[in-house]
């Protein structure tokens, strides 16, 4: 099985790659997006005298889903796998991606621990086949792409949705959602791939107008025709923390 392993970055957080990430995999592709007006291309070059498995593309502009999207049209293998620039892999995560994926017509999911291989979510353990509602709970470096496929169907991460936008989440539930509406399946395998630090960011989706626009626009996007009724699910679902916060009114005011 070919893979390629697709890293974004901005600036020097490529510093924050884990050294031992480019020793595990094959194949590499960073994004690196150079707003600074440095040149990191050293860092880079010193791993590939070793081994040259690393294709570095450098763009001028911010956007997490640009950054992505690049990768997938400049990926030549038949599957990619997304990763953000702290995330660390199993040593078996070869292994694992051949082992447990056989269908060549569908995208799959994975899951993630600590850098301490602690499990801080409540994670099924067997395969199913997602919905709607599942896929919300995925992370974006959880995601394993059939290229092909998804080429086919000509489906990429949302521009308008992810960090360094006007909407700054909800790009990765846009594009499996959209993979659902063209007829893919997408498969969750019980099998933990990657290792990253424990954040509480994904908690914080009303903080600010922005946060809060993020999960109107997102729910909007969707072209499932229960869109409507997911928007006001999630409304129901998040009023406790909303009300611990103090934020309900603000957050309706935005969202509905």
């Amino acid at each position: 099985m070919n893979i390629t392993f697709i890293i974004s970055t901005l600036n020097d957080g490529i510093f924050k790659i884990p050294e031992e990430n480019f020793y595990k995999l094959k194949n590499v592709i960073i994004v690196h997006q150079v707003t600074d007006g440095n040149d990191y291309s050293y860092f880079v070059n010193k791993y590939n005298e070793k081994k040259s498995n690393i294709k570095y593309l450098v763009m001028n502009e911010k956007g997490l889903s640009k950054s992505r999207n690049k990768g997938l049209d400049n990926c030549s293998t038949e599957w990619a796998y997304i990763l953000d620039d702290d995330v660390l892999v199993y040593d078996d995560i070869l292994d694992k991606l051949e082992t447990e994926t056989n269908s060549e017509n569908s995208v799959f999911t994975f899951y993630h621990s600590d850098v301490d291989e602690t499990v801080y979510k409540k994670y099924k353990k067997k395969r199913f086949n997602h919905n709607v509602i599942s896929l919300a709970k995925v992370a974006s470096i959880d995601l394993f792409l059939n290229v092909s496929l998804i080429n086919k169907k000509n489906i990429r991460f949302d521009e308008n949705f992810g960090l360094g936008t006007k909407y700054p989440s909800g790009e990765e539930y846009i594009l499996l959602t959209d993979c659902l509406d063209k007829k893919i399946k997408v498969i969750n395998i019980p099998v933990f791939t990657t290792k990253h630090p424990n954040e509480a960011s994904g908690n914080d989706f009303f903080s600010s107008v922005e946060k809060i626009s993020s999960k109107k626009m997102m729910f909007n996007r969707l072209r499932t025709p229960f869109s409507k009724i997911l928007k006001i699910m999630f409304l129901i679902k998040k009023i406790y923390p909303l009300v611990k916060n103090k934020s309900l009114l603000k957050f309706m005011k935005h969202y509905l």
